[in-house]
């Protein structure tokens, strides 16, 4: 089980991060060839996003999210909702 102090500094750090806009996409793995990314950047973003969020969450809570109980999926899922809202809206509604 995790504490409640890490899980709000891991939650503080990602939303500081978030925050930053296009300057917090650093921590995003690249899924995408540069061939399909000037093809389809929305969904390329997305897709980082998706991976980036499961590898960081995964990292964090030492199991795959879910894997213990619904909560870490819950948050798993928001988070990359959030990084999707944050990282890839300029790319998603110019599509």
């Amino acid at each position: 089980m995790f504490s409640f102090i890490k899980f709000a500094l891991f939650i503080a750090v990602f939303a500081f991060v978030a925050s930053q806009g296009d300057s917090g996409s650093f921590f995003l793995p690249i899924t995408c060839s540069v061939q399909q990314q000037a093809v389809q950047p929305c969904f390329c973003c997305r897709r980082s996003c998706w991976v980036g969020i499961a590898q960081m969450t995964t990292k964090y809570f030492g199991n795959t999210p879910g894997e213990r109980n619904d909560a870490e999926a819950m948050f798993a899922l928001s988070m990359m909702r959030k990084c999707m809202e944050n990282q890839c809206h300029a790319l998603c509604s110019a599509a």
